[in-house]
């Protein structure tokens, strides 16, 4: 929708050549014989040892500059890590919320009692997520731990152990807080960054630009309400309105909103048929009773309202290879 309606067509079509390429992915998956089960969560093995075996050099840098990265995190800043932390975090709470399906669902994919290395994935990813201070990543972790974890626990009629888990889930933020250093400077620093945004003073803070960036989309959004401005002139339109609005300086953003982007840049004819897409091979034939889908879906969805997540290369990948594997059915 976005091309069509965009007057630098260049830029637009670089964007959705771009994202064209990622079509191979459920192209690939779709022509391949029908995975066991066994075999699909084979991939999400290595998908969670991939993550886990990047956090080491994340950490070990993080450890080795403790004090330094420390006062950053209060100034609004992050750990460094190998592509956007935000998006970074996302995959990390991904991993995290597979590792604790495969741990209770699993019986005889590695045998009996390696099953508990999921555990330790488990514990390990939910820890570095708190060290790592995303707020994205440790909300979504939360979000699919409670929205997986329940519907299996529910489905089994294990009602007390899934009150005990709602328990836990409210208690360990408290936790951490007291606990993980980086957790509590993020914690103060978005307090603080809060209340510039309210007094109209946050430009060039993290939260403020993105509720300017969320404003201003609207805005746009609110002027081609139907098919948006198009997707290569929405960047350009951005600026100039920040500068219109925002005198006294700041960064002019995309939309850090997934809705927000589709519908300034396509408007509601551009949201719906993304919204058929995506959320199309959810509810058809109840794949939403899969405790991999129904996590995956919940943690993106809710990612949409503090970030685009999926104009990035390789967070759009993943999400296609996952749900490619997840959409199509495996054999026992």
């Amino acid at each position: 929708m976005g091309l069509f309606n965009s007057d630098e067509t260049d830029r637009a079509l670089r964007a959705i050549q771009h994202n064209l390429s990622y079509l191979s992915l459920p192209l690939a998956v779709v022509l391949l014989p029908t995975l066991s089960t066994k075999q699909r969560n084979s991939v999400f093995t290595m998908f969670i040892l991939i993550v886990i075996a990047s956090t080491i050099p994340v950490f070990y840098k993080y450890f080795l500059n403790f004090a330094e990265i420390n006062q950053s995190l209060g100034m609004g800043k992050a750990i460094p890590t190998p592509i956007d932390h935000v998006r970074y975090s996302i995959f990390l709470s991904i991993a995290f919320v597979f590792s604790c399906i495969l741990f209770i669902t699993k019986k005889d994919f590695i045998g009996k009692y390696l099953k508990y290395a999921f555990l330790g994935t488990a514990v390990y990813l939910f820890i570095a997520v708190h060290v790592l201070a995303v707020r994205s990543g440790i909300g979504l972790s939360y979000l699919g731990l409670l929205m997986a974890g329940s519907l299996l626990l529910y489905q089994s009629k294990k009602y007390y152990i899934m009150a005990f888990l709602w328990l836990v889930i409210i208690i360990s933020p408290v936790f951490a807080y007291y606990a993980i250093p980086s957790f509590q400077n993020k914690i103060k620093y978005t307090r603080y960054d809060l209340s510039l945004s309210q007094a109209d003073k946050g430009a060039n803070y993290s939260d403020s630009e993105r509720i300017r960036s969320f404003k201003i989309g609207i805005d746009i959004w609110k002027d081609y309400k139907m098919i948006g401005i198009g997707t290569g002139d929405l960047k350009r339109e951005m600026g100039n309105r920040y500068e219109e609005k925002y005198t006294q300086g700041g960064r002019a953003f995309l939309p850090h909103n997934q809705v927000i982007k589709i519908l300034a840049s396509s408007g509601i004819l551009g949201l719906l048929l993304f919204a058929i897409s995506f959320y199309g091979p959810f509810l058809w034939n109840q794949n939403f009773r899969d405790p991999f889908i129904l996590a995956l879906v919940s943690m993106l969805t809710v990612s949409f309202l503090v970030e685009a997540t999926l104009e990035r290369s390789y967070m759009l990948a993943l999400y296609l290879l996952l749900a490619s594997l997840l959409y199509k059915k495996s054999i026992s």
